[in-house]
């Protein structure tokens, strides 16, 4: 383009409308995408799953070219565009400036926690705890009787399903919202809030008054004998925090060996110690 034509381009001024996109006008708009970062496998299988359920939103967001028909934002959304197969309703901003290519996506992503706090929580639910424990809701199939451990906390879920669920379960915020009383600060440490939260909800749903009392033991130990199963638990939580190990690993391990306990408690089992192997089969909680 020609320094007088590319002058005359910018003189127009940015060109603002709102496009019915198909898959086949995306995979067309892609053809010119000279100029972007590399693709986030990932993100476009999130953002296409959205959009097949039908969760995808006009919001404002745009997709955006700049006066060379380049372009310089939406690359994702287009790419999921032609994986979904969905039509979706998009703003399209044609004729900037090159240079608005840097300033794009400088800021902060909007994450779940942050929807969950728009939306409004609970007064004492932090939206973080919130978010974590609405994933560990997921990753463990919904509860599924055939569990077997988290199935992996890599998966990433939209805002939108984050908040569909937890308008669907109230239990996970009002777990949130009892862990996070004075009275659970050491199981708050030794399983993570998110994850305290989570195993709160997950016993209640069996018998919430031996959820609040096994809670209890935990935090109290000291109000039973030393080979009650909560009083073994406590202590091997505080072996597998000292012991250094974060991440997948620590999890399974941790929610593994207080399921085990609390099965044990539940059937007077009379225990010498308190183990789980990652060989052995996931402990579902009765």
């Amino acid at each position: 383009m020609s320094i007088s034509n590319f002058k005359s381009h910018l003189a127009k001024g940015p060109q603002m409308i709102v496009e019915d996109i198909t898959p086949e006008k995306a995979a067309k708009y892609l053809a010119s995408n000279t100029r972007n970062r590399k693709v986030k496998v990932k993100h476009i299988e999130n953002l296409a799953k959205e959009m097949s359920k039908g969760e995808w939103q006009l919001n404002g967001d745009a997709i955006r070219f700049d006066c060379n028909g380049i372009i310089v934002d939406g690359q994702h959304r287009l790419n999921a565009i032609v994986k979904s197969g969905v039509t979706i309703s998009s703003v399209v901003i044609r004729n900037l400036d090159p240079e608005t290519f840097h300033t794009i996506d400088t800021n902060k992503v909007r994450g779940g926690a942050d929807v969950l706090s728009i939306e409004g929580v609970g007064v004492g639910v932090s939206p973080i705890v919130l978010a974590g424990a609405i994933r560990l809701f997921v990753f463990s199939r919904h509860f599924s009787q055939d569990w077997n451990g988290l199935q992996g906390d890599n998966a990433k879920l939209t805002n939108n399903e984050i908040l569909r669920i937890n308008h669907e379960h109230p239990e996970i915020e009002a777990s949130v919202a009892k862990t996070a009383l004075g009275n659970r600060k050491i199981c708050r440490k030794l399983m993570t809030p998110s994850g305290c939260a989570f195993l709160h909800c997950w016993l209640s749903s069996i018998d919430e008054d031996d959820a609040e009392t096994f809670f209890d033991w935990v935090e109290y130990t000291e109000n039973i004998p030393r080979n009650h199963p909560a009083n073994m638990l406590k202590n091997k939580l505080s072996e597998i925090s000292a012991g250094g190990q974060r991440g997948f690993t620590q999890k399974r391990m941790v929610y593994a060996i207080v399921f085990r306990a609390w099965n044990a408690i539940r059937d007077s089992e009379d225990m010498k110690l308190l183990k789980w192997s990652s060989t052995n089969r996931f402990p579902t909680p009765h």
